[in-house]
């Protein structure tokens, strides 16, 4: 009976991204990144490094259009205009959570 070595697997995914898009973004606000890049941006803006240990989390990313921004922009912070990200906290949870940050 011979016993084989596992084989080296990469470690788990520290950041899970959530990636939405709006239904009526309009053609005109730009091209929308593949969720790979998107994927990437997020991980590379989780602190920490592969010498420490960061507990595993989740970020929401939801695409939307310069109106729907424009509205939470002055809904949440009293600044009628588009902004390129808003990012809401989530109340305290279990587990550790990132804020949803929409664009």
């Amino acid at each position: 009976m011979s016993l084989s070595q596992p084989v080296d697997q990469p470690p788990p995914p520290r950041l899970a991204v959530d990636i939405s898009i709006a239904d009526d973004l309009p053609a005109g606000d730009g091209e929308i990144p593949e969720p790979e890049l998107i994927q990437q941006w997020a991980s590379v803006a989780y602190p920490g490094d592969h010498n420490q240990q960061v507990l595993p989390a989740t970020v929401s990313i939801h695409i939307a259009g310069s109106d729907e921004v424009q509205r939470l922009n002055a809904q949440f912070r009293q600044k009628d205009r588009p902004t390129n990200v808003l990012s809401f906290p989530l109340p305290a949870m279990d587990e550790a959570v990132l804020a949803e940050i929409n664009t």
